[in-house]
This record gives structure tokens, C-alpha cells and sequence, in this order.
């Protein structure tokens, strides 16, 4: 069933571009409602288009060797008679397998539910600032206890499961697996992303919304109104909300007029569910995206709840205050002090910071640089995030060297707890945002931790470094690597960049405060 050459691939009409074309399986056709795949391979080039071809051709056989796997329902109900009679009562309590597995998935799904919305509850006090700590703690506590409830209601029901030779997370048949959560491990296994948590949870909540609805039925209809159901959920930091279901939710909210859900955080469930049909567009599994031309739309909230929800940069006369602050607060603490100005002075992501080994920090052409990688259990948040960046000259001449020098011997730089998700940067988060509000006074709702990022941005613009060092420096997403070229070994271009990074001063009392609202 591989491709081999001109097995797949042709050249349709007037279009410069070949396609890749296969004939679906009569057996197949029906589950995916189409008589063969069409997609363009982007290219008129026939060795590239082979090698295209040869891809989607592996990925379709996966998807026809799924469709056509025998129903493990049916399977597991031929095993009924080896359970104990407890278990078989269990499970016709449910209506039979399918509703067993069903309220065992449910029992799941609503813990993880739990967890991602503590989870996101968490990031919202500890690393944004933007919920209060005292009453969301409980608010989290409760959470997560629940979901650690709804865990131990799974387990128990592990070893039926297992009689059966079903898996409450793996054991799906053809026609789930072609639903939006059903296309989620295709997406994931193809796209390797780093972290996909959000992309699996954007479309839960579309499923929920659209149960059973399969990926060849959503229609642009059913986008637009995932979207504006998402813009009316309430946010998360509120009494009341933990475990409900999307209706109960909406219903809640209504109700008591709670606080909806941030325009940035409704766009990123959007952004997910966009990406995920792109994808099954693009491997022929849906003829094209029904999102594709769906946006966002601010409504009428009025300027002041535009400006409640975008963040900005920090004036120099702040950034001052912050660093005399730490240096009384954390005199006796160099790991946070330090922390603090390796944020200030290179523009990284927190998380990036917190996971570097005293290894990562290099010596390349006669240049000091730290290396961001997503080696080993690090992680990054884009494949352009990993990087090299040079060592700031005010960094080396506070004794950064030497900071890294008595950490040689211990696996990370920064000696951190991980918090229960596995995140090095939550704790040393949390006390950056107590310092910010705090020792410094900034009470400005709009100031948070990930204002660093964009203060040192700012920065870059005052010295008009060209874009694409700041994308190189500061691991932004491109198109390219336009930095790269022209230049032939790698300690050429930590060079340019380090000639740049010197000119960078995020004290620079000329620099202006901007706004901004996505997190990069």
C-alpha cells in the first residue's frame, strides 16, 4: 500500500502544482464519507511531491488499518461471562459495554477537566498575577481535589477494564476516531508538538458542544458558534465554576453574571480547533478548513474592558525599582536575584530560564552565550524557541560566570521545585509577582511578570536592531531564519547577535512603556 513513484501523485489541469491523489477503499469510504483523498503537495517539483506523497500515503494506511480494526466493544462483550458477577453488575448498571466504557470515559474526562481548569487557575495567581491568590488557592485545592476523587473512581474499575481488553483512553471505534478528539493523536503523532494539552482540551470542549459530530460534518456554522459559546464562558477564577459541564456553565454564569472568560484565552481555544482542521485538510481527511475565515471579534465591551485586558511593558524608572528591591529583598539569596536579572537582560521565556543546566551556558567564537534547547525533559514552547543567546555584557560584569561556577556541579542553574505539573518556573513565578506588586508598589493590573519580556523587546526596538535578530535573541515563531544567512559557521552569527545584545539597555530612560496582549 506505500506509494511508489507516479502511484500517487499527479498533475491536474492548468495548476502548476502535482497532487496527491488515492482511490479510498470501498470498505473505508463510508467511515470517511469520500471516494478518494485529494490534497495538493504544494510543489511542482516530482522528487519533493514523491516525497510528500509517500508521507500522506503512510499516514492514510495508518488511518485505513485504525478504521477497518475489528469494534473492541464487540470483542469486550464475547469476555462477559469470564467476569464475577459484582463486575458484570457494574457494568449492566450502564446499559451494557459501550455505556460502562462510556461512564468510565466521563468519569475521566470530568477529572481532567478538574485538573486543566486548576491548572490554568494556577498560571492565571502565580505566573500572570491577574486572580487573587487568597481566594483562588481554595478554588484550586478544590479542584484538584476533585479531580484526584474522579481518578480513584477510574482505577477502580482498571482491572474490569483490562478483562475486557479495553482501554478507557485507547479503545475507540471508526467512527469516534474520526471526530475532532479522534484526530487529536494523528495531529500530535505527525505535528510532535511540545506541549498539547491545549490543543486536546480546545477540542473536548468542542466535542462537548458538538457530541459525535464528525470531522467531514462541521461546517462553518458549528465554528462560529464554538466560538461564541467559548467567548461566553465565565473565567475560571470564580465560585461555583469547578467541574460543571460547558452548559451548566454557561447556564451559571448567566445566571450570576460572572466575569467572562478573557478574549486572549476564548482566541486560543479558536486558534487550536483551526489548527487541527488545517491539519486534517491538509492530509485529505476533510476536503477543506471550515474555520479558516472564522475570527474573533472584540464586541462591545467599550475601551476600558479593552484596556483590562492587555498587559504592558515596564517604564525604566520601574525596572530600576524592582532591581533596588530585589537586591534588599533577596541580598541573602542569589539564585532568585539572579533569576530576576538574566530575565531582565536576555528577554526569555520564565520557563526557559528555570530549566538550564550550568551546562547550557557556552563559549562560541569568543562569545558567552546560553543555550535554550528542548533536550532531555526540557521543553520549549516553538521549534524557533530553541536558540543561542548571547550573554549580556551587564550580566558578566555582575559575576554571572561565577554564579554559574558554583552551580557546576548540580543539574539545574537554578535550584527550583517543580510544581505538580512538572514546571520549574511556578515558585520562583509566584515570588517575582509578589516583589513586582509587592516590595516594588506597581499596582497596575496591566504590569505582570511576562511584562520582562516585552520590557526588553521594547529595548530592542529603542536601538532599531533588525527584526530578525530580536526573532533569533528572543526565539520568536518566522517564517525564516533570515539571520542566518550570509552567514557561514556559527560563531559568525553569535557575533552579529552579541554586537547587538551589547547595545541593548532595558534601564535606558528614553525607552517608552508599549501594551501588549498575546503571550510570546
Amino acid at each position: 500500500m506505500r506509494a511508489s513513484k507516479n502511484n500517487y501523485v499527479h498533475k491536474l489541469g492548468q495548476s502548476t502544482n502535482l497532487y496527491y491523489l488515492r482511490v479510498v477503499p470501498p470498505d473505508v469510504a463510508s467511515k470517511v464519507r469520500r471516494k478518494r483523498w485529494k490534497v495538493s503537495l504544494d510543489t511542482s517539483d516530482e522528487r519533493l511531491a514523491q516525497t510528500k506523497a509517500r508521507e500522506l500515503a503512510a499516514r492514510h494506511d495508518r488511518l485505513i488499518i485504525r478504521l477497518r480494526a475489528p469494534d473492541p466493544i464487540e470483542e469486550a462483550e464475547a469476555l462477559l461471562p469470564s467476569l464475577t458477577f459484582e463486575e458484570r453488575q457494574a457494568i449492566d448498571a450502564e446499559g451494557g459495554v459501550r455505556g460502562y466504557l462510556k461512564w468510565v470515559k466521563d468519569r475521566q474526562a470530568s477529572g481532567e477537566r478538574a485538573a486543566y481548569k486548576a491548572e490554568m487557575l494556577h498560571d492565571l495567581v502565580h505566573l500572570d498575577g491577574e486572580a487573587d491568590e487568597d481566594e483562588s488557592e481554595a478554588t484550586i485545592a478544590a479542584l484538584r481535589a476533585e479531580s484526584d476523587v474522579k481518578a480513584r473512581q477510574v482505577a477502580k474499575h482498571t482491572e474490569t477494564l483490562k478483562k475486557l481488553k479495553l482501554d478507557q483512553k485507547t479503545a475507540k471505534s471508526g467512527e469516534e476516531a474520526l471526530t475532532l478528539v479522534g484526530l487529536y493523536p494523528l495531529w500530535y503523532a505527525a505535528k510532535s508538538p511540545s506541549v498539547g494539552i491545549q490543543f486536546l482540551q480546545s477540542a473536548k470542549l468542542f466535542q462537548e458542544l458538538n457530541p459525535g459530530l464528525r470531522l467531514t460534518d462541521i461546517r462553518a456554522n458549528h465554528i462560529r458558534d464554538f466560538r461564541n459559546t467559548v467567548s461566553r464562558l465565565p473565567n475560571l477564577n470564580q465560585k461555583g465554576t469547578a467541574g460543571l459541564s460547558v452548559t451548566k456553565l454557561l447556564a451559571i454564569a448567566e445566571k450570576k453574571n460572572l466575569k467572562r472568560l478573557a478574549p486572549s484565552s476564548a482566541a486560543k481555544h479558536l486558534r487550536c480547533v483551526k489548527a487541527l482542521l488545517s491539519f486534517a485538510a491538509s492530509e485529505g481527511l476533510i476536503e477543506s478548513n471550515p474555520a479558516s475565515d472564522i475570527r474573533i471579534h472584540r464586541g462591545k465591551g467599550g475601551h476600558a474592558e479593552t484596556v483590562a485586558n492587555k498587559r504592558r511593558s515596564l517604564a525604566p524608572s520601574e525596572l530600576e525599582t524592582i532591581l533596588v528591591k530585589a537586591e534588599d529583598e533577596w541580598k541573602d539569596d542569589d539564585q532568585a536575584l539572579w533569576f530576576l536579572r538574566v530575565l531582565i537582560y536576555t528577554g526569555a521565556r520564565g520557563e526557559e530560564i528555570a530549566q538550564l543546566a550550568p551546562g547550557d551556558i557556552k563559549r562560541i567564537g569568543g562569545v558567552h552565550v546560553i543555550h535554550i534547547h528542548d533536550l532531555g525533559t526540557n521543553k520549549v514552547k516553538t521549534a524557533s524557541s530553541v536558540r543561542t543567546v548571547p550573554v549580556h555584557p551587564k550580566l558578566l560584569a555582575d559575576g554571572f560566570l561565577d554564579f554559574t561556577a558554583r552551580a557546576v556541579n548540580s543539574p539545574y542553574l537554578f535550584d527550583l521545585k517543580p510544581n505538580g505539573q512538572g514546571r520549574r518556573y511556578a515558585s520562583i513565578g509566584k515570588r517575582l509577582s509578589k516583589l513586582i506588586r509587592g516590595r516594588a508598589g506597581i499596582t497596575d493590573k496591566r504590569v505582570v511578570v511576562h511584562s520582562l519580556r516585552h520590557t526588553f523587546k521594547d529595548s530592542s526596538r529603542l536601538i532599531e536592531a533588525p527584526e530578525e535578530v530580536v526573532e533569533r535573541i528572543m526565539g520568536h515563531s518566522s517564517g525564516d531564519r533570515k539571520v542566518a544567512r550570509g552567514y557561514g559557521d556559527a560563531g559568525a552569527m553569535v557575533t552579529r547577535l552579541a554586537g547587538w545584545m551589547a547595545k541593548i539597555d532595558p534601564l535606558d530612560p528614553r525607552r517608552e512603556v508599549s501594551e501588549f496582549e498575546s503571550e510570546d
